[in-house]
């Protein structure tokens, strides 16, 4: 048999053996890397032009210097930091330590490599280190700009007596410089002890060593050790020093914010003793290295940890049980006076005004009549029944969308009248498919247009939105002006677009469709050559963009077209509120969002969430069509708006420069109320005791909503309304939230927040007399489901096909009364007509509750006929006018007509039933 010969062709070496493969040059590995390190910074500084560009298209390009020196301050400030720790102590130790043990029979070019290698791998991990820390640093840039434009608060503490400020603005920074350090210096030296511990392994000169565990350590490897451990323990000490302020923010039982009895009296003692422990033990470890012994620096953090457990542990646990649990309110009532006082100075509670409520339920027709504004503006439709109506009714074209619907104010022809509101935007992708190209999702389908508006009190006779500002275009028969209404910036998540091309934009959709070309100042330019290839790059390397004929020297590049991402881009520092609106003003739709400036800093106040102390400092304004954002200073007193103010000069505009007609839709926001509402409950008890013992705490009432006999009670919403407040004389927009006693279903009391511009902002709460609670809603909902002729009304509405959907319980006080008003949807359950129909509202005043198919109409049904309230005047949006019974036949004959077209039978014989039911009710009438 042959062997299979070595040689692998003609050419190979003797032997056949293969040459051997030449390695990787120098010069190609460093060309590799330079090119890693091109792509790498290469995308860094396209991102880096793009974000300058568009800062400079939206305004705020001292914004952006501002945030580039802030994290350039940082980044290059703590990199250095580190190697000025690190590397003369690196180079110390090289210098100082044994040259490391080599075997007799290795040394020659092994010791040199030795000691020619480990310095410089020593220093280029030190260099690698800084900047991984110099990055991490960039990440901080708030806290330096908050530090370098501190303010003061104008209020002290009660522990320590510094002012709020140093918490806010001083103290994180001081807290992460020293964690830096002491990350630097554990840093350095583990390092170091690594070098010195190489050498150190064949030293055995015990005459002028240290003696350390029965091993002879160099005396400079030891001075150089000893020195960076002290400095280690020095930092420690300022560490333990700064860790008393934290007791400020951190919550001990049953004080919820801030030290109680036990972190005065035992953990801000042992904290001090913790510090001067430190700093005695940094102290011997100096001293020490002149008598070559370790015994006592290693006794003193035997100490440290003795106290560390006994005094952070033992004696706080020991000192809770004994002292505090058995006189527990004598031990924390100052605590908790402070807590009860910081808090409410934190979210702004102590600003609200408390006064009592008188329950007299005298309402007659004429007060109704008196109140009719109040009641003519009463919301009856629930946000996601609205949406769902704006959705099938004015979407039009499969790719418009309503992202939300929201509730305002307008004054229309000559009435102010709460509104829906909802915009209509574009989402390319709900294009069909076939027309997914790159021309008509970045050039052709590039906005949405105008808005849909209706009344929150009124309903069609098919029971749907009676719109005021409807279809495409908008129109209305209002004296609401809308002549930009197209929508290049919302709330939907838009892609990019090009504008100014020359393929034009779709405008909306006719007979025929309608084009015209972008002519706002929105957009970066395109360009040509390098700039339309570093934009292409951004956009995703998209070659139709690099290669598009559409693009002209006027074309401009659209990006971050939704509109939170677009403020948070230019303001990261504030929390935006989750709900911005659409206000038609000036004739264009500008979007309003409420943003706050929070921190969780503020002494003696609970959390809430990741914070303790919120205000609502900024009104952000975002052009729906050219993008311009504006931020408004809407509490020009809060010190953190006051410290960015100085860090961003001219970024911030006086709310009194915000235009009257957008000025005047500025509205209570939300999400603060619902914050504020919520520890109100609590927070409302200013004397500790009752504080304490919780006697008086509140709770948020329960309500029914939903599909009826599907689900249970949810806490009620607070809710936007007009109505004129007790002691006022003229209506105005306020938001509301009921309260009941904790574990009690009456009311207890009812908070208002006032929207419009004259005083917006105050908060009042008025108290009904413990001995005349009135209902709450949850009792109201029984009563309800109690009387018989609404119960089978109810189960009859609520037959198999269709089912009745429960809104919003409203509650309105009206005079020295309250008034409930709760509106009832139904629905069909034929997935082909899921939209809800208004069909019912009822109304309850005291111990009575009637249903109607109007309000106008529950409200005659229980106070009498002229207790319906003065009509609204007739026009768009006004509630439908004639007979209770007549709407109803009409509206269960369409009913009954639309269930018939989808096939849906069973709703079809239930709405039969309900011709009948209303055509009988007719005959009786008519008798």
């Amino acid at each position: 048999m042959d062997r299979i010969p070595n040689n692998l062709g003609p050419g190979s070496p003797r032997g056949g053996h293969r040459p051997p493969r030449r390695a990787p040059s120098w010069g190609g590995r460093v060309l590799v890397v330079l090119v890693l390190l091109a792509l790498f910074a290469g995308k860094s500084l396209l991102g880096f032009w793009v974000d300058w560009r568009w800062f400079h298209e939206v305004g705020y390009s001292n914004v952006f210097w501002t945030f580039l020196g802030a994290q350039g301050t940082m980044g290059l400030g703590f990199a250095a930091l580190f190697l000025l720790i690190s590397v003369p102590n690196l180079w110390l130790a090289l210098r100082t330590a044994p040259p490391p043990s080599i075997p007799v029979d290795l040394r020659g070019k092994v010791e040199v490599i030795a000691r020619k290698t480990l310095g410089p791998l020593l220093y280029a991990g030190a260099v690698a280190l800084s900047v991984l820390a110099g990055l991490a640093a960039t990440g901080t840039w708030n806290t330096w700009l908050l530090y370098r434009n501190a303010v003061p608060f104008g209020i002290a503490d009660p522990l320590f007596h510094k002012d709020v400020g140093y918490y806010v603005f001083t103290l994180p920074m001081q807290q992460f410089t020293l964690g830096f350090v002491m990350f630097s210096l554990a840093v350095t030296l583990i390092a170091c002890a690594f070098v010195h511990g190489v050498g150190a392994v064949s030293y055995y000169d015990t005459r002028k060593g240290w003696n350390l565990f029965g091993k002879a350590v160099p005396p400079g490897s030891a001075r150089h050790l000893s020195t960076l451990v002290a400095l280690v323990l020095a930092a420690k000490a300022a560490g333990y020093w700064l860790a008393r302020y934290d007791l400020l923010t951190r919550s001990s039982g049953v004080v919820t914010g801030g030290a109680g009895y036990t972190d005065v009296h035992a953990r801000l003692p042992v904290l001090s003793m913790l510090a001067v422990l430190s700093a005695l033990a940094a102290v011997v470890w100096i001293a020490q290295t002149f008598a070559r012994r370790v015994t006592p620096g290693l006794a003193m953090i035997v100490a440290m940890v003795l106290v560390s457990f006994v005094g952070g542990v033992l004696y706080p646990s020991g000192l809770e049980q004994v002292r505090v649990k058995p006189n527990e309110f004598e031990a924390e009532k100052t605590y908790i006076a402070h807590n009860i006082a910081f808090t409410r100075k934190a979210y702004g509670l102590d600003g609200a005004i408390q006064t009592d409520f008188p329950i007299v339920n005298d309402l007659t027709p004429g007060l109704i009549r008196r109140n009719a504004a109040t009641i003519a503006n009463c919301r009856l439709w629930d946000y996601n029944i609205a949406e769902q109506a704006y959705k099938q009714l004015q979407e039009i074209k499969p790719y418009y969308v309503f992202s939300s619907v929201d509730v305002d104010r307008y004054t229309l022809n000559g009435q102010y009248r709460q509104v829906l509101i909802s915009a209509r935007e574009m989402n390319q992708d709900l294009l069909p498919e076939q027309a997914k190209s790159f021309q008509n999702q970045h050039l052709v389908y590039t906005h949405g247009i105008g808005v849909v508006m209706s009344p929150v009190n009124s309903a069609s006779e098919d029971g749907q939105p009676t719109f005021i500002v409807k279809n495409i275009p908008p129109t209305t028969a209002t004296d609401l002006k809308l002549t930009q209404p197209r929508i290049y910036f919302g709330e939907t998540d838009q892609d990019w677009a090009v504008v100014g091309t020359t393929s034009t934009e779709l405008d909306y959709p006719g007979t025929p469709d309608v084009y015209r070309n972008y002519d706002g100042k929105a957009g970066m330019p395109v360009g040509s050559g390098l700039s339309r290839l570093a934009l292409s790059g951004y956009v995703g390397f998209d070659s139709n963009f690099l290669f598009s004929r559409f693009f002209t020297p006027q074309s401009r590049l659209l990006i971050h077209r939704e509109i939170t991402e677009r403020v948070k881009l230019v303001a990261p520092f504030l929390q935006l509120d989750h709900d911005p609106y659409p206000v038609v003003a000036n004739g264009r739709v500008v979007w309003l969002i409420d943003a706050y400036t929070t921190t969780d800093r503020f002494p003696y106040s609970e959390t809430a969430g990741d914070f303790n102390y919120v205000r609502n400092s900024v009104k952000v304004a975002v052009d729906a069509y050219d993008g311009t954002i504006t931020l408004y200073k809407a509490d020009p007193n809060d010190p953190i708006l006051q410290a960015y103010s100085k860090a961003f000069p001219g970024a911030f505009k006086d709310l009194s420069e915000m235009p009257a007609d957008l000025r005047s839709h500025i509205r209570y926001p939300e999400d603060l109320f619902n914050i504020q509402s919520r520890k109100y409950l609590v927070y409302h008890m200013t004397e500790p005791r009752t504080f304490f013992t919780k006697e008086d705490a509140w709770d948020l009432p329960k309500s029914a909503r939903g599909a009826v006999g599907r689900g249970g009670d949810d806490d009620m919403e607070a809710y936007y309304v007009i109505m004129r407040l007790p002691g006022e004389t003229q209506q105005e927009m306020v938001m509301i939230r009921p309260f009941t006693p904790r574990s009690k279903n009456n009311m207890i009391a009812w908070m208002a927040a006032r929207c419009d511009p004259r005083d917006y902002g105050r908060m009042v709460v008025y108290r009904f007399p413990i001995d005349n609670l009135p209902y709450g809603p949850s009792q109201i909902d029984a009563s309800i489901l109690q009387k018989p002729e609404i119960s089978k009304e109810l189960t009859l509405l609520n037959q198999q096909g269709s089912q009745v959907i429960l809104g919003n319980m409203i509650t309105l006080p009206l005079e020295k009364s309250l008034l409930y008003v709760q509106p009832l949807y139904l629905q069909s359950d034929n997935q082909g007509n899921r939209r809800a129909e208004l069909t019912r509202v009822i109304a309850a005043y005291g111990d009575r509750v009637q249903m109607g198919a109007s309000l106008p109409d529950a409200l005659n049904a229980l106070f009498g006929e002229g207790g319906g309230g003065e009509p609204a005047a007739a026009g768009p949006g006004a509630a439908p006018t004639g007979r209770p019974a007549v709407r109803r036949a009409v509206a269960a004959f369409e009913r009954a007509k639309a269930l018939q077209r989808s096939g849906d039978w069973a709703g079809y014989g239930a709405a039969l039933k309900d011709l009948e039911s209303a055509l009988k009710q007719l005959e009786r009438e008519s008798k």
